[in-house]
C-alpha cells in the first residue's frame, strides 16, 4: 500500500509540474500572439510607409522629367531662334561669343 501511495503522490506532483510547465508555455503563447499582432502592425506601418516613398519618388521622377523636357523644348527653340546646328551645348559658347563680337564691331 505505501508503494502505491507514493506512486500516486509522484503522479500527482509530476501533474502539478506538467500543470506549470503547461501555465508557463501558455503565458509564452499569449506573449508570442501580442508580439506577432504588434510585428504585423509595424510591418504594414513599413510597408505602407514604403508605398507612400515609392508614390513620392516616382512623382518626383515625372516631375524631373517633365522639367527636363520642357528645357530639352526651351533649347531646341533657342537653337532654331539663332539657326544653330549643334549637338552639345558646350558648341553654343564659341557661337555666341562670335557672334556676339561680330555685333559690337
Amino acid at each position: 500500500i505505501m508503494d502505491y501511495l507514493r506512486q500516486i503522490e509522484n503522479d500527482l506532483i509530476e501533474k502539478e509540474r506538467i500543470k506549470q510547465r503547461e501555465s508557463l508555455l501558455r503565458e509564452d503563447y499569449e506573449q508570442l500572439k501580442v508580439s506577432i499582432y504588434h510585428d504585423k502592425q509595424k510591418l504594414e506601418h513599413l510597408q505602407k510607409e514604403c508605398s507612400q516613398l515609392l508614390k513620392i519618388k516616382d512623382d518626383e521622377k515625372l516631375h524631373l522629367e517633365l522639367q527636363l523636357n520642357n528645357y530639352k523644348s526651351g533649347i531646341e527653340r533657342l537653337y532654331s531662334h539663332f539657326n544653330l546646328n549643334i549637338d552639345s551645348i558646350d558648341q553654343i559658347i564659341p557661337i555666341l561669343e562670335g557672334r556676339y563680337q561680330s555685333v559690337q564691331t
